[in-house]
């Protein structure tokens, strides 16, 4: 089910039932906005290496543009496959989802910097639907 009805945003939740017992646990999100020159850390797998179980990328924000930011990535990759990727604080709080919302910077077909959208702006919609 959808989290997130406003046009353009990139969010979709899923809910499972508590007692189901998964391979995971969920992130909590973090209700403060990320901040420019606050650490982040990309989590996923890029196509170019589908063995991988999981990789994490940090980085630093450098900008915020209405409920995006974006950050620079630790060591450089391609984002392909990204899309929809966990972001995360310091702390192992969700702060975000990947998305390509700017013309990021490359170097050798490889990403130096990332988008996301900030989970700040659906956790008033994801509350109401508890």
């Amino acid at each position: 089910r959808t989290a997130c009805d406003v046009p353009g945003c990139d969010w979709l939740l899923l809910q499972v039932k508590p007692s189901e017992r998964l391979p995971a646990h969920p992130l909590r999100p973090r209700p403060q906005p990320v901040r420019v020159g606050e650490t982040v850390y990309l989590v996923g797998c890029p196509y170019t290496e589908p063995d991988a179980k999981q990789n994490v990328y940090a980085g630093k924000v450098t900008a915020r543009k209405f409920d995006r930011f974006r950050y620079d990535l630790t060591p450089p990759v391609r984002l392909n496959g990204f899309s929809g990727a966990p972001i995360d604080d310091r702390n192992g709080h969700l702060v975000g989802v990947m998305t390509v919302w700017l013309d990021p910077q490359t170097v050798d077909d490889k990403h130096l910097e990332g988008g996301g959208e900030d989970v700040a702006t659906v956790l008033p919609q994801i509350e109401k639907r508890r």
